[in-house]
């Protein structure tokens, strides 16, 4: 299992300002589910978007996360 969750991941994201300040290389992110379904039910749990504005994880892509030589067996990034 990964060390961190997808809620973590998220929160990790918005402290960091935006996916391209996030490093997660050689972390243990096996079985995470970043998936895109997943991102658009947490963006509705979370409350999102606010004052017109969407969250600094949700984005296309995640461009910009640094996952050089991170553990991802099994992890879900479709979409």
């Amino acid at each position: 299992m990964s060390m961190y969750t997808t809620d973590q991941i998220l929160d990790m994201i918005e402290a960091a300002g935006g996916p391209e300040k996030l490093d997660l290389s050689r972390k243990d992110l096996n079985h995470i589910d970043l998936s895109a379904e997943t991102i658009q039910r947490k963006r509705a749990e979370r409350g999102w978007p606010r004052e017109g504005k969407e969250p600094p994880w949700y984005s296309p892509d995640l461009a910009g996360i640094n996952l050089q030589g991170a553990y991802l067996v099994e992890a879900n990034l479709q979409g």
